[in-house]
């Protein structure tokens, strides 16, 4: 799955992803796509949390290889796509970089920074839609700055939607123009 909201489907190489099993803890543990070794992030005995390496870029989908103390996993075929949104949980904060929730929602008019992965470092095109308008166009959208394989976009809320509870999504523009959105995210917003 991704590592943001766990959903499984295509990953993008260079972005995170959770690697979901048992018997994945140990002294020694690697994964391997198409043979080549992913950066680990965290171990356990049920999850692993890694970068899927970013040389994968172009290829459709990729043989995973869990080892944990030199027991291997059966090979298992992940699929990969050239970008694949997916928004952390909380992953959206206010303008004042306080974590937007329904307790704190932010208020019309100001800048809200969303965390992600699974959107090209270099930037894609992105589009944001809040509520039902879409085509909101970010501030920035690109790597966030010292963090490995999250990306972050900043959008302005629209002075005149509505102060309630609201969805967001983005997407962007993949390989061969297809266009990859992200599952909607809740945020709170306020007049």
């Amino acid at each position: 799955t991704n590592a943001a909201d766990f959903h499984p489907g295509p990953v993008a190489p260079g972005s995170l992803a959770t690697v979901w099993g048992s018997n994945l803890a140990g002294q020694n543990v690697s994964v391997t796509f198409n043979a080549i070794q992913a950066k680990l992030l965290y171990t356990g005995a049920q999850q692993i949390n890694l970068q899927i390496p970013p040389g994968l870029s172009g290829q459709s989908s990729a043989q995973v290889i869990v080892t944990a103390d030199g027991a291997s996993s059966a090979p298992f075929t992940m699929p990969l796509t050239s970008a694949a949104p997916a928004i952390f949980t909380p992953g959206v904060l206010n303008q004042d970089s306080t974590v937007n929730s329904s307790a704190n929602p932010a208020p019309l008019g100001t800048v809200l920074q969303i965390f992600l992965t699974g959107m090209p470092d270099s930037g894609a095109a992105a589009m944001v839609t809040i509520q039902n308008r879409g085509g909101l166009v970010p501030l920035y959208a690109g790597a966030a700055p010292g963090l490995l394989g999250l990306q972050q976009v900043n959008v302005a809320v629209p002075a005149d939607l509505q102060g309630a509870p609201s969805n967001l999504t983005i997407c962007v523009m993949g390989a061969g123009s297809q266009r990859y959105c992200s599952q909607p995210e809740s945020i709170a917003l306020k007049p």
